[in-house]
């Protein structure tokens, strides 16, 4: 039986300068050769399987989990490089047209109940009403070794400072090292645990979000909150309940 495993689709995107004034399609591109860079150098035979059209019927069951492997790790990379151009649209919509004109956002949605005439009452009560719970799970879907978790994220970092126009060609080739290092790095760690993770090991997960992101960005959407309400509504006091909360299905 002739089995393919097909090449994902790389990432296109309009004429935004994302990595040293080149499109966000870059982004995607780089990751990619570096990943194959990787794979050329620790299991050459599954090159062919992330250029598209290999066939795998022959592959040994060790060769196909290591070729599922680098599928996995490049839709990953093809994942954060699409988050990285989005986040950059973002910002050149802020930049240009100011936070209001970004729909989802607290300055969007009092912009348009400020323009409609909805009253700050009406606004304080809607607010009494609202919760937000994320939820820290350890559900088998979301299994990624939290050291792997760190790579990516680091990963995603190293983009981010390749968009800046500062480096030097010799500094740009010192963070493409340092990116391909970490692709390396998420390759020989392995992605998911083999054995049922322990309680201390889910516990540990969970905590690595509120480390990483959720002790910063929740006091810093709480704050977008009431610099919204304070350029739509001046001058008027709104009572605000501790409305955003954390839940945890840890280890049920």
């Amino acid at each position: 039986m002739n089995e393919e495993l097909k090449q994902p689709r790389l990432a296109t995107d309009p004429p935004l300068a994302v990595l040293s004034g080149t499109s966000a399609k870059e982004a995607s591109d780089i990751l990619f050769q570096l990943l194959l860079e990787v794979v050329r150098q620790h299991q050459p035979e599954i090159e062919p399987v992330l250029k598209g059209g290999a066939n795998i019927s022959g592959f040994t069951p060790e060769l196909m989990a290591r070729a599922l492997q680098a599928q996995g790790i490049w839709f990953q990379l093809l994942s954060i490089a699409d988050q990285n151009a989005a986040m950059r649209r973002r910002r050149q919509i802020e930049r240009t047209r100011g936070r209001d004109a970004l729909r989802g956002t607290f300055a969007h949605v009092l912009a348009e109940a400020a323009r409609e005439g909805i009253r700050p009452k009406d606004i304080e009560k809607l607010l009494s009403g609202l919760r937000i719970r994320p939820v820290i799970t350890a559900h088998p879907t979301e299994s990624k070794r939290v050291t792997v978790l760190e790579k990516y994220r680091r990963i995603y970092l190293l983009l981010r400072e390749l968009e800046m126009p500062r480096w030097t060609e010799r500094e740009r080739t010192a963070l493409l090292d340092d990116l391909r290092d970490q692709i390396e790095l998420v390759w020989m760690t392995g992605e998911l645990h083999l054995e049922k993770p322990t309680v201390e090991h889910e516990v540990s997960r969970g905590l690595h979000f509120f480390d990483e992101s959720l002790f910063e960005k929740a006091p810093e959407m709480l704050a977008l909150l009431d610099g919204a309400l304070e350029q739509y509504y001046p001058g008027e006091c709104f009572e605000l309940p501790p409305f955003f909360q954390f839940g945890s299905w840890i280890g049920g």
